[in-house]
């Protein structure tokens, strides 16, 4: 059982620390939209649109990738919460063979 609880444990921490790397990159990546587009008199004025849109899809291209890494571990996780929980009902059946 306690091995249980920290394969638990390792696995919450992991899903935390993805999640929380994919939420900051899609915030940076609407706060450069924001900035964008409450400037976009600004960025047109000074011809600045393809420096802008660059600088979109640089974070848009490592949010894309972050997002990604995130949900590898996230079925990874979920797999390996499966196989735990299947491999305690089977130890769990074999202990009550044993026992009557």
């Amino acid at each position: 059982m306690p091995v249980l609880l920290g394969v638990f444990a390792m696995m919450g921490m992991t899903m935390k620390k993805v999640h929380t790397e994919k939420f900051v990159e899609f915030t940076k990546l609407g706060g450069i939209m924001e900035e964008v587009l409450h400037s976009i008199k600004l960025v047109i004025g000074f011809a600045n649109e393809d420096i802008a849109m660059q600088r979109y899809d640089e974070c848009a291209d490592h949010a894309l990738v972050v997002a990604l890494k995130a949900a590898k571990a996230t079925g990874c996780i979920m797999g390996m919460f499966m196989v735990a929980m299947f491999s305690f009902n089977i130890y769990g059946c074999l202990m009550a063979g044993v026992m009557v």
